[in-house]
């Protein structure tokens, strides 16, 4: 009275067999959010290269202002103290 073993049916008629699409899917949404990061690392560091360069111009103007201003002052200096008399409104 021996009879034959049976082997077991899988789950569901072996209707979702492992077709490694879950794999896939993870990949191509590993590589989307890699994708979408390096896109916005970009975008943060051209934003900051813009700031810097609005920053550069400003102190560019402002240092030239500056710059503009101590000159001035040096030369009232040296006129004050009779150092410059080619500039002076005193009689030679």
């Amino acid at each position: 009275m021996d009879r034959p073993q049976q082997e077991k049916a899988p789950p569901f008629g072996g209707a979702f067999r492992h077709t490694g699409f879950p794999n896939s899917l993870f990949l191509i949404a590993l590589a989307t959010l890699l994708l979408a990061g390096t896109i916005a690392l970009a975008h943060r560091v051209l934003l900051l290269l813009s700031g810097f360069l609005a920053a550069t111009l400003l102190l560019r103007i402002t240092l030239a202002g500056v710059l503009t201003l101590l000159a001035r002052i040096l030369v009232l200096l040296l006129r004050h103290s009779g150092k410059l008399p080619c500039w002076t409104s005193e009689e030679r």
